[in-house]
């Protein structure tokens, strides 16, 4: 969805050598790490760019003009069911309210560490209706410190 890509635009933008270091210090096996201490890495960060257009600053500006205008669409259902915090039968949150959060998860919660920019754009998706409203979704799990970053 446009919310990873715009995520990605961040790590890309400039300096791609974050977005690799990024991925040599994941929690992945190390297997998965290697390859992005290899040249292979400019490799798959070039078709990554190319894929989501990354390149291309009209095609990230339509993006981001899509994802506002779904996320006002969002926020006026916000509240209402299914999009509501009503605990479920079992005490979580509805379906519906854990696939908005999921789906905005990359532009509302920045991973660690993060670019400026994207710290910036998260910050400023979490003033807005839908941003408070996935806090509050994540807010609902039982997560161990730490795992939301």
């Amino acid at each position: 969805p446009t919310t990873r890509v715009l995520y990605y635009s961040h790590y890309f933008a400039g300096n791609r050598g974050m977005f690799a270091e990024r991925c040599q210090k994941s929690n992945a096996p190390w297997y998965q790490r290697l390859v992005w201490y290899t040249p292979l890495a400019n490799g798959i960060m070039d078709v990554m760019a190319k894929s989501f257009g990354l390149d291309d600053a009209a095609q990230l500006a339509a993006g981001r003009r899509r994802l506002d205008e779904a996320a006002t669409e969002i926020e006026a259902m916000v509240g209402k069911p299914p999009l509501t915090l009503t605990p479920m039968d079992d005490g979580g949150p509805t379906a519906a309210a854990i696939a908005v959060a999921a789906l905005f998860r990359p532009v509302v919660v920045p991973t660690k560490p993060a670019p400026p920019s994207l710290q910036a754009e998260c910050a400023r998706w979490q003033q807005r209706k839908i941003g408070q409203f996935c806090l509050a979704v994540y807010n609902t799990f039982p997560y161990p410190p730490g795992i939301m970053t």
